[in-house]
């Protein structure tokens, strides 16, 4: 299956997506010439994961990147003590497997299919050759790079100058605006407590006992197993 890699809205999920201040997802293909396009996708090799699979591991080899053509990967960290935080959920068009998208080094995060999804693998070697031959493609990749940097650094800056509950209602209005439909949202996708105290690097505990005080305030309901933003505005305010 050909992904789509027409400039499309970033439907990926992270705490420090606001920060960003940006809602374009990352395109490898964009400005390239129909034929330079054909040899991008050709040189990938198709990979399918199930949900749940490890797509890779912190501290095994970097040996390439994989596009997202369909599905979701989640990119996490896990501390000696055990202890996980979960970076993104990303969907399709972004890669993952970085930051040495040419070889050496090892995975600094782990990688795991949410559900069963399609990936474009491209080798370091693949990557190193199309970057030189392509200079439109270079610059794609310099930009996607670069955007994963920002999301790097936003998280750092967050993490350490926000408290978790000004993260958690963040998080919870990023969710709500990415869906859409006014200021009272029922948000599709599910996350857990245990989900969300990865995105924030706080406990299920706190996050349980957050979401308790949030559905005090009248900002947060719970209907047949959704979580319901009654207002995004107020949301937004409570934590300020």
């Amino acid at each position: 299956m050909v992904p789509r890699h027409d400039e499309e809205n970033d439907t990926s999920t992270y705490v420090a997506k606001e920060l960003l201040q940006t809602s374009v997802a990352p395109d490898f293909l964009r400005g390239l010439t129909p034929a330079e396009r054909e040899r991008v996708l050709s040189a990938g090799r198709s990979r399918h994961y199930k949900a749940g699979e490890a797509v890779f591991m912190q501290g095994e080899p970097h040996q390439g990147i994989l596009v997202i053509n369909e599905g979701e990967v989640r990119s996490f960290y896990i501390a000696p003590s055990g202890r996980e935080i979960t970076l993104a959920y990303w969907r399709r068009g972004h890669f993952v497997g970085g930051p040495e998208i040419l070889g050496g080094g090892t995975h600094t995060w782990s990688g795991e299919a949410v559900c069963d999804s399609e990936l474009r693998f491209y080798s370091a070697d693949q990557l190193r050759t199309l970057i030189l031959d392509m200079p439109q493609f270079a610059l794609n990749v310099i930009e996607s790079v670069s955007f994963k940097s920002k999301c790097f650094s936003a998280l750092i800056q967050l993490l350490g100058t926000r408290p978790i509950g000004s993260l958690l209602a963040q998080l919870l209005v990023t969710l709500a605006r990415d869906q859409g439909g006014g200021d009272r949202v029922t948000l599709q996708a599910h996350y857990s407590q245990e989900d969300l105290a990865k995105l924030v690097g706080g406990t299920r505990q706190w996050v349980a006992s957050s979401l308790k005080r949030m559905r005090q305030e009248n900002l947060v309901d719970v209907q047949d197993g959704r979580l319901v933003i009654l207002s995004i505005e107020r949301l937004e305010r409570f934590f300020e």
